[in-house]
Formats: structure tokens, C-alpha cells, sequence
């Protein structure tokens, strides 16, 4: 498995992969909308090339690709954390094969700092997720409900 930052030449790639995430993430996110041609559009994707502090990676495993990450640094965190998993996606037919948990570990040894990971309340199985990836390392972590953009969420704060 390796984790590779997305260049912009690869950006059809990361939009392909965000239509399927959207499409996942739309069970529990009823604010999302198909656009006219009926696909999922992520606002503003393409400020992961134009802006420092995003920054896009291909999860990739055996040379395929098997889902992405997007990662925020400041000023799009809090001001007390270093960097966020904003959003974190494994293709199907990768999933419940731990896959995805070797990726966010993966991650986390790649960019150590105070880190920042939020899901919506009602995405359990993102938060079971998340949960079963601290508890594989022993990680201690501080969560709490908040509410961004009217929209409830469930965060942890911790440091790698």
C-alpha cells in the first residue's frame, strides 16, 4: 500500500473517485445534490492545486487505486491543530478487508502533528471507523459534538 500526493495532471482521477464518495456520503448527508448531468460535484476541488494547506492523496494499493485523501492544514483547521483528514474514502470492493485502516495508520506515521478528524453524527459507520483505528494503536483522543456550518458533527483531536 502507499499513500501518493495527487498532482493536478491526476485531477480527473481525484473528481471520478469524489463522485463516488459524494455518492456513499449522500446516505447521510441529505444536503447533498446531483448536478444536472446527475453526478456529485465537490465545491471548489480544485483548490487542493491552487491553495497551500490542502493537499490531495491517492491511496493506492498493488499499484491500483483504491480510494483518497484529502488533508487541510492551516488556515482551513482550528488554530490548535497541525493538519485534519478532511475527507477519507476506500472503494467498495477494498473495504472490510482493513485496507482502509492500514491507509489512515499509514497516514498518521506520514505526518505526525495535533490532527483533527471530524464525521457527521449520523455516519456510524465512518465513526466506528475512525474509533477502531485509534483503539488498533492505543491512541488517546478528545471528542466532542460541535456543530460547522449547521451541520452536527462528531470530532476527535489528537496527537501523533
Amino acid at each position: 500500500m502507499e499513500i501518493v500526493k495527487i498532482t493536478q495532471s491526476d485531477s480527473e482521477v481525484l473528481k471520478n473517485l469524489m463522485s463516488m464518495y459524494l455518492h456513499d456520503m449522500s446516505e447521510f448527508a441529505g444536503f447533498l445534490r446531483l448536478d444536472r448531468n446527475g453526478s456529485y460535484k465537490y465545491q471548489n476541488l480544485r483548490y487542493y492545486w491552487e491553495k497551500e494547506g490542502l493537499s490531495a492523496y491517492l491511496i493506492k494499493i498493488e499499484s491500483e487505486v483504491a480510494g483518497f485523501i484529502l488533508s487541510n492544514r492551516k488556515p482551513f483547521i482550528p488554530d490548535d491543530c497541525d493538519i485534519s483528514i478532511q475527507e477519507f474514502f476506500i472503494l467498495k470492493k477494498y473495504r472490510g478487508k482493513g485496507y482502509g485502516k492500514k491507509a489512515a495508520l499509514e497516514f498518521l506515521r506520514l505526518f505526525p502533528g495535533k490532527y483533527y478528524i471530524a464525521q457527521l453524527v449520523n455516519n456510524k459507520p465512518a465513526i466506528e471507523f475512525w474509533r477502531s483505528v485509534y483503539k488498533s494503536i492505543g491512541l488517546d483522543y478528545e471528542e466532542r459534538e460541535e456543530v460547522d456550518s449547521r451541520i452536527k458533527i462528531l470530532t476527535q483531536r489528537f496527537t501523533i
